[in-house]
This record gives C-alpha cells, sequence and structure tokens, in this order.
C-alpha cells in the first residue's frame, strides 16, 4: 500500500534508496538485516537475549508513525 500512497501524494512509487534518502522507504530493509542476525545467532541452545533486547529497539526506532 505504501507505493500507491506515496505516488497519490507526492508522484513517485520509490523514494528510497538508491533513487533517494527517505527513511520511510528504506526503514523495513534495514529492520530486516536487523531481524535475520538475531534469527541467525538465536539457533541453537544458547539464544543470546541481548539480540532480541537490541532488534525489540530497533523495531520501535524504526516504525514510528510520523503525523
Amino acid at each position: 500500500m505504501g507505493p500507491g500512497v506515496r505516488w497519490n501524494a507526492y508522484g513517485v512509487w520509490w523514494s528510497g534508496i538508491p533513487s533517494n534518502y527517505d527513511w520511510a522507504g528504506n526503514e523495513a530493509p534495514f529492520e530486516l538485516v536487523f531481524w535475520l542476525s538475531v534469527f541467525s545467532r538465536n539457533r541453537g541452545e544458547h539464544p543470546d537475549r541481548l539480540s532480541i533486547f537490541v532488534v525489540g529497539i530497533v523495531h520501535v526506532l524504526t516504525s514510528r508513525t510520523v503525523v
């Protein structure tokens, strides 16, 4: 839904990297990198609880609502 809303509001389909540096278009890939790293660190018998806490903080910081 994001690209359609962006097209109607600003006249562009994508405004993230590499064409521009709009954070709203780049927060999902940025957060995906963190989630994948936490998933790989927590496989096995000894979970890395600090990484889970860090990805929670990153999630809160990147998924803010801009009004």
